[in-house]
């Protein structure tokens, strides 16, 4: 029993950490993000081949290296930031693992992290707003930062139409709001504001004093807060929904499963259903804090532990309801290991000024024979980000039933843009499509077999309904 309450008691809920309109017509475009025809590259500690302008294809950022320093630039439309300056001995440290290309036209980078391509192509020249860039400053006029919120939103944002946000009428509404004399306070207040009118929980503003967030709670938070008849905006409301979602995991733990453990993680929890089918209980796609590297490494160990255990099941109960989201690679890392064949999951692309940059391709590619038995996957209005790329990625090949809530529909990750006054906008522009197209961004996976995830009489009355089905197949 103290087995149990000690696995139980790891089913709290974690927060996501897994994430693109005017043209600037002063703007140099780089070379058109098509893969370079060299495919011959050569790694190197030496930076010298690297001096020059460079242009990150996928996130915009402009790098300015020379003999002795190196400097990043972000555009917000007319407006430039320069948003670091460094020795060129710190170079390597900025980029990660990279590499160049033989005929010296794009540098690949953050090598150790494999799961999407990431490179710089050469830019001709700096645009001209870059020439005189804005040095972020705390005591910036709150106008300037104002102005470049609204345009790095609006040259990265991916999904302005999807939410339903009239971007120009923002800026119609708000801009005469903020002036020089606006306090940072009320700026804060406005900002915020704004930011609620996405209710997209990856948009969000890093201050100095904490978090500005477009929404704080998931749908399903917010009906089992109108369910214990509490206001979800109240200080503790939170701490109340989260504790009795708790009490649900306890539950899972503690009634359903024979032979409950923890895999490798505390995020992850294993057992056997009543009728023999293996459960996976995945609480996050953050199995090791937030570095791509750690959280690999612990997926690779849950894969690890996952080679017996799923030979001694003929099915397998995914359970995502308690999943807001987490590390996109560590997650298609596992599905790597469950899936049985290989195949397209989904695509993701990244919102630019001029437009949507090239397509990378995520495919499955099983790490050995896979899982060939049937695979349920349940969800709730809870499940977000990491955890619908999972879903896209185990329905190749191993054709998994979606069992409970619609998702959330949050697959936009986000980038961090640098505000005037040094505060960092985390915008939502990363695309992720399926392989026909389809975006569900705002929508969301809807069930193939619909049933609501949970409820606080059954919550109270120890019965989860979902696994109640479950057991009968």
């Amino acid at each position: 029993m103290n087995k149990l309450i000690i696995i139980a008691s790891t089913l709290s809920l974690i927060a996501c950490g897994d994430g693109s309109k005017s043209t600037d017509t002063n703007s140099q475009q780089p070379t058109p993000a098509t893969p370079t025809t060299t495919t011959t590259t050569t790694q190197t500690g030496d930076t010298d081949n690297l001096i020059g302008l460079w242009q990150h294809t996928k996130l915009s950022t402009i790098l300015s290296i020379n003999q002795d320093t190196y400097t990043l630039y972000q555009t917000a439309g007319d407006y430039c930031l320069q948003t670091n300056q460094q020795n060129i001995s710190s170079l390597a440290e900025e980029l990660g693992e990279y590499e160049i290309s033989t005929d010296q036209q794009r540098i690949d980078v953050d090598l150790e992290d494999d799961f999407e391509s990431m490179f710089y192509q050469p830019l001709e020249q700096l645009p001209l707003s870059c020439m005189e860039p804005i040095l972020p400053d705390s005591e910036i006029d709150p106008s300037l930062v104002f102005e470049t919120f609204w345009h790095h939103f609006n040259d990265s944002y991916a999904s302005f139409d999807t939410r339903g946000v009239n971007w120009l009428s923002v800026y119609s509404e708000y801009a005469t709001q903020v002036s020089p004399a606006t306090s940072f306070q009320e700026l804060q207040t406005i900002l915020t504001e704004i930011l609620h009118k996405f209710a997209d929980a990856h948009a969000g503003i890093i201050t100095a004093n904490g978090i500005l967030r477009s929404i704080d709670y998931s749908p399903l938070q917010k009906r089992l807060a109108e369910e214990l008849n509490i206001d979800i905006n109240n200080s503790n409301a939170l701490t109340i929904v989260d504790d009795k979602l708790s009490e649900a995991g306890a539950t899972i733990v503690q009634k359903y499963l024979l032979d409950a453990e923890l895999l490798a993680t505390d995020q992850v929890i294993w057992g056997k259903l009543s009728n023999g089918f293996g459960y996976l209980n995945l609480r996050s796609m953050n199995f090791n804090g937030d570095s791509d590297t750690d959280n690999l490494l612990a997926a690779n160990e849950i894969n690890d532990a996952l080679s017996t255990r799923l030979t001694e099941v003929d099915h397998l109960v995914i359970d995502l309801r308690f999943n807001l989201g987490g590390n996109v690679p560590a997650a298609i890392q596992v599905t790597n290991f469950i899936a049985n064949q290989s195949g397209h999951a989904f695509d993701i692309s990244y919102k630019q000024a001029n437009g949507l940059s090239i397509p990378s391709m995520i495919a499955t590619t099983p790490m050995n024979i896979g899982f060939s038995g049937n695979v349920y996957i349940l969800t709730s209005q809870h499940t977000g980000s990491a955890a619908e790329a999972f879903i896209y990625a185990v329905k190749v090949g191993n054709q998994a039933h979606l069992i409970g809530e619609n998702t959330r529909g949050i697959m936009a990750g986000p980038s961090p843009k640098t505000l005037a006054n040094g505060w960092i906008a985390m915008v939502p522009n990363r695309v992720i499509s399926g392989p026909s197209g389809d975006i569900l961004e705002s929508i969301g996976f809807t069930p193939d077999t619909i049933l609501t995830a949970f409820t606080i009489d059954d919550i109270n009355k120890k019965i989860d309904a979902v696994l109640e089905h479950v057991s009968t197949f």
